[in-house]
């Protein structure tokens, strides 16, 4: 009974040695990073704090996006959009406003490549009587509820014919809580931990580290870079590893695609085709014609 007791109490100091020196290792590594790593650039600068929607984009801003595998230059309009200014519809002119996250942004594409201005230039290709202007309100980060509030406040001063919703799956991931970010005081905007996630959710943590831990930033960032040696050679291994059954594929990305799916997502789904709906309401009410692409 007493070695037992004395094993136990082994176990326990192991345990608290062993916690200790993982803590410690954390916080040197993260002082190591704060040293030569200010935090995620592209994300300042260019937002502003709005109480309905959490951030938006500040009128007039502008920035350099530097990710080592691109760089581009962002600048926005006086309406706070990436976009030409838009004044007073002419007679022959169809408006159509686009609602959308960071792909309708297009940060990786200059401003006139992005697809939807791609899009608004084939459909004035061969309508001589008739204008289109496609207006790009497409902000990072935003999901069903931020574009669905944005088009209820914002939406009339562009006097639009039609309005179009992009939805894209994480927009399900986003739809848990509203708004989805604050903005610090140094104009970051920081996703914060939506209200209907449970306690102990990983996206809570993640929430959090984000916000936190620059170390978990600048490692994230090595492992979105599509030419980062790192990310590149973790994948070769896991695939090499998959390949002789030592372990499984990785799990869908996005929880929404499988057959069963559990509390949170389900949660989200319905938050997503909820505001979906009111959009859809909204934009009949107001005489455009809703509509959604995926």
């Amino acid at each position: 009974m007493i070695r037992v007791q004395l094993n136990m109490k082994n176990l326990f100091n192991y345990t608290l040695m062993f916690a200790v020196v993982i803590i410690f290792c954390l916080i040197i590594l993260e002082m190591g990073v704060r040293s030569f790593f200010e935090g995620p650039k592209y994300l300042c600068t260019i937002y502003e704090k709005d109480d309905l929607l959490g951030y938006k984009l500040k009128p007039n801003s502008s920035m350099i996006i530097d990710f080592n595998y691109f760089k581009q230059n962002v600048s926005l309009n006086s309406q706070g959009l990436r976009d030409k200014d838009y004044s007073e519809k002419k007679l022959n002119e169809t408006r159509i406003l686009a609602l959308g996250d960071s792909f309708l942004f297009g940060a990786v594409w200059d401003v006139n490549q992005v697809f939807i201005k791609v899009f608004e230039r084939e459909l004035n290709k061969n309508n001589k009587n008739k204008e289109y202007s496609v207006v790009n309100t497409g902000v990072s980060g935003y999901g069903s509820y931020e574009e669905k509030e944005f088009l209820k406040r914002d939406g009339s001063q562009f006097n639009p014919d039609v309005a179009i919703y992009f939805f894209y799956l994480n927009d399900i991931e986003s739809d848990l809580g509203a708004p989805q970010a604050v903005v610090l005081d140094n104009g970051c905007a920081v996703s914060k931990s939506s209200l209907n996630l449970s306690y102990f959710s990983a996206q809570r943590l993640t929430n959090w580290l984000v916000s936190h831990s620059r170390a978990y930033v600048f490692f994230r960032f090595i492992m979105i870079n599509e030419n980062s040696w790192l990310r590149n050679s973790l994948y070769y291994l896991r695939n090499f590893l998959v390949d002789l059954n030592l372990t499984t594929p990785p799990a869908l990305q996005y929880k929404i695609l499988l057959s069963h799916y559990d509390e949170e997502t389900s949660l989200g789904w319905n938050a997503t085709l909820s505001n979906i709906k009111e959009m859809n309401v909204f934009s009949k009410n107001k005489d455009w014609a809703g509509a959604s692409m995926s």
